[in-house]
């Protein structure tokens, strides 16, 4: 036995030596695709980052994506790291030193860059949870009524009764660390895209939440896109009446013109609607109803622009399809 070890043992070594030479040449070989998946990973990041700083209406999807290739990029350092720690330091020449010198000063510079310019330019940003109606005793003392070409047909005297409260649910979100949005306030416009895109009304609208202008969200918070009267109580009932309505088709007159009461700020931005003044919209067909739409614009002092458009026909089917009667 002892004989047969001495005599095989030069082969042996020669094998384990040859093994031991190839995984080195591997291991190289990985860290050299390491390096340069790296870096590809990162250019691809900081292209996305310099997108997203042009593009204000994608700035946070693009954020996100440049986010991950970071990340991405920073794994495989490390991968490479641990790939040159493995390597023995005799297989190590002079060059191949000066090249991880190259490769970690580069690499520390594109990544630097990325963080700072994300850093600079993402900001919260709205997104949408949907659209939702609720009850609401109102007391408006006076306004405007329009029809759905804008021409003033009439006065609100008075008007004190329920309506359907129809808001847009929005959350305040950040892909990387939590950041309220400070300031945030709305903006809505209804247009007639059969007369030019008039626009009907357009104004700031107030947040469900005391009916303020202008407020901090740190979760979500509803802005509010109009208002329909109901005709008599409970809502409810008015509710299932006007969703029939409203799923006719063809150009027909509706059974009761469809009212939309959208409220005017008062002057101090600052404070809350008072419900003292509003614009009323009454839509008599389906077709008027069709070429209605309604545009929203919210923002705050650090958060990106959402800003969307909306078939008024969609939004309305959408609240009354989403209504809850408080007690």
């Amino acid at each position: 036995m002892i004989t047969l070890i001495i005599k095989y043992s030069p082969n042996l070594l020669n094998y384990f030596l040859n093994f031991l030479t190839k995984c080195i040449v591997l291991l190289q070989v990985f860290t050299v695709l390491f390096q340069i998946s790296t870096l590809v990973l990162l250019l691809i990041s900081l292209l996305l980052t310099c997108a997203a700083a042009l593009s204000q209406k994608f700035r946070h999807c693009l954020s996100l994506l440049s986010f991950i290739f970071l990340m991405l990029g920073l794994a495989l350092i490390l991968a490479a790291i641990l790939l040159f720690i493995l390597m023995p330091t005799a297989s190590l020449g002079s060059s191949t030193v000066t090249s991880y010198g190259y490769f970690g000063v580069v690499t520390g510079i594109v990544g630097a860059a990325i963080a700072l310019v994300n850093a600079l330019i993402v900001k919260p940003y709205f997104k949408k949870v949907r659209i939702m109606g609720n009850n609401l005793g109102v007391d408006i003392n006076g306004g405007t009524v329009k029809n759905s070409s804008g021409k003033e047909i009439d006065k609100i005297q008075c008007f004190s009764g329920s309506v359907i409260q129809c808001s847009l649910r929005l959350r305040s979100e950040h892909f990387a660390v939590p950041i309220y949005a400070r300031n945030a306030i709305g903006w809505v416009a209804l247009v007639n895209k059969a007369y030019n895109n008039i626009e009907l009304h357009s104004g700031y609208a107030p947040w469900a939440y005391s009916h303020h202008y202008i407020l901090d969200i740190v979760g979500e918070e509803s802005l509010i896109l109009f208002l329909i009267p109901c005709p008599y109580k409970p809502c409810t009932n008015y509710v299932e009446q006007l969703k029939k309505n409203l799923n006719k088709t063809g150009s027909i007159d509706l059974t009761s013109p469809v009212r939309v009461i959208f409220p005017v700020r008062p002057v101090d931005i600052r404070s809350s609607w008072d419900r003292g003044l509003a614009t009323e919209i009454r839509i008599n067909t389906t077709e008027e109803l069709g070429n209605l739409v309604l545009r929203v614009r919210v923002g705050g002092e650090n958060t990106i622009i959402y800003e969307d458009e909306y078939e008024l026909r969609n939004v309305i089917n959408e609240c009354l399809s989403n209504y809850r009667e408080d007690d």
